[in-house]
């Protein structure tokens, strides 16, 4: 009798450390898939952001509105963007020596101004982000602005005159910047198509825990760590073994 109730007790045993061994490893499995997948969707993002630059900036009649300083062309054709169609939080045109040239935001909707988003010190890093960057299309880079306590996905690219774009020199074309804010509602809706329920964006210090160390970190235009992304990770696992704890329990039993 006592060895009978020894082995039921080592089987008891072994297969309730089997079942917890494996719901873990399924959830450190679903844990590093939806990893892979939020860094998927925020390059996602940076793509869709280098597209709008790329096709705002390889475009001559931008061009030729820059340096005429057509405002009436300007406007229904960059700024509407902006302040109407709303494909992106923020425009702009910086000229290659000195400040913004134009922009367009909504000032009331963002609670900051253009000038406040591309300071002197992140023009000066846009610089540094474009250097090297050569005059044809498909080329744009991106980064991160952070600003009042929100942080923007921003792109930059050259205004070019195609006709003529092997003939200009880098240093007489303008920048575009187009940017998109990491708001709630934009991660929440990122977060959604991977089935999680809430992704969101902290800030440092508190990003800086332990506990959220290997969550994907956010760096800005100077390469500086700003906050990160974090989300409560699945646990496919343990609701696995919720649903067999019970018929597994009477088989043993």
């Amino acid at each position: 009798t006592l060895n009978l109730v020894t082995s039921i007790a080592l089987i008891t045993i072994t297969v309730t450390l089997a079942l917890v061994w494996m719901a873990q490893m399924q959830n450190e499995q679903a844990k590093v898939a939806t990893y892979t997948m939020v860094q998927g969707g925020l390059e996602a993002m940076g793509e869709r952001i280098k597209s709008l630059a790329n096709d705002y900036g390889w475009w001559e009649e931008h061009y030729d509105a820059y340096v005429a300083e057509d405002t009436e062309w300007l406007q229904p054709n960059v700024g509407d963007g902006v302040v109407e169609t709303y494909i992106a939080d923020l425009m702009a045109i910086i000229p290659f020596k000195g400040g913004i040239k134009f922009s367009w935001i909504d000032e009331e909707k963002h609670n900051v101004t253009a000038a406040e988003i591309l300071s002197p010190d992140t023009i000066e890093g846009i610089h540094r982000l474009a250097e090297g960057m050569p005059i044809e299309s498909l080329v744009s880079r991106s980064t991160y602005i952070l600003v009042g306590g929100q942080v923007m996905l921003a792109a930059v690219s050259r205004i070019t005159p195609v006709s003529k774009a092997s003939e200009v020199a880098p240093e007489s074309l303008p920048f575009f910047v187009v940017g998109d804010f990491l708001t709630k509602e934009r991660l929440q809706e990122l977060g959604a198509s991977f089935l999680i329920d809430d992704l969101r964006l902290l800030l440092k210090p508190d990003s800086d825990r332990q506990e959220y160390s290997d969550f994907p970190i956010i760096t800005d235009i100077d390469g500086k760590g700003v906050g990160r992304l974090i989300w409560t990770p699945p646990t496919p696992g343990y609701s696995v073994l919720q649903s067999i704890y019970l018929p597994m329990g009477i088989t043993l039993g």
